[in-house]
């Protein structure tokens, strides 16, 4: 990523209500509703901003935004370009069902929970300070959980195109939900070919279906490589369901 100066008077997140009642509310904590659903309400603006600037890889855009992607660009748990990071983080996304907002959502929530270095008075004395001082937080807690996406992807055979149960499969799982569609068509199936691939529709690691299975990596790839390659033949040869038996 290229550097880029923003100007000095910016501001991470908006915020237009009275500060009074802002600094009211966050003081309170998490364990009064009214005030969570309030900060919610007053940051909704800002993180849906957020949220679609991660969508569209906008890198230069915003301030903040900008930080957690030079973040991500420079770590190398896993290594790579910051693009691939985000692509890979929005396909973990779009497979699993969930927005970017309900993850900045959850990053501020945990942020929120724990207040790290903001129980002095002194810092609800600055606007400014204050609100720079949540945004830090947020920008560090957004890059630790795509970072840790990416790591669960990387780790997992399941996201991988060239692992040895997708060596004989076009595209991976997520990106062919036709298979679930083949899959349920099917009217006499083995209890474990079901289980097999309920597991893996579930989006339970390799690591915790070997655990579940009492199998090794390269027996848990042997055992799906054959339930993608008779779901694949019945897509495209309309392949006997008793042969999955």
């Amino acid at each position: 990523m290229q550097n880029k100066i923003f100007p000095t008077d910016t501001i991470p997140i908006k915020v237009d209500c009275a500060y009074d009642l802002f600094v009211y509310h966050y003081k309170r904590g998490r364990e009064h509703e009214e005030s969570v659903l309030f900060l919610l309400k007053t940051f909704e603006e800002t993180f849906n901003y957020w949220a679609k600037i991660i969508k569209n890889k906008n890198l230069y855009e915003d301030f903040t935004m900008y930080s957690v992607f030079k973040f991500l660009d420079k770590d190398n748990k896993p290594i790579g370009p910051v693009e691939e990071k985000l692509k890979v983080y929005l396909s973990y996304n779009k497979r699993s069902e969930i927005k970017v907002y309900d993850d900045i959502v959850l990053c501020f929530l945990e942020v929120y929970h724990n207040k790290v270095g903001i129980d002095k008075d002194s810092i609800y004395m600055n606007p400014r300070k204050l609100i720079f001082h949540i945004a830090m937080e947020m920008k560090y807690a957004i890059f630790l959980h795509i970072r840790k996406i990416n790591q669960l992807c990387k780790r997992d055979l399941h996201f991988h195109k060239k692992s040895l149960y997708f060596t004989h499969i076009e595209t991976s799982y997520e990106e062919n939900m036709d298979l679930l569609l083949i899959f349920n068509q099917i009217d006499s199936i083995s209890n474990w070919v079901k289980y097999l691939f309920f597991l893996i529709k579930e989006g339970y690691t390799a690591k915790q279906r070997c655990e579940l299975l009492n199998l090794t990596l390269k027996q848990l790839a042997q055992e799906e490589n054959v339930i993608w390659q008779l779901l694949r033949q019945k897509q495209l040869n309309n392949l006997n369901p008793q042969d999955l038996v």
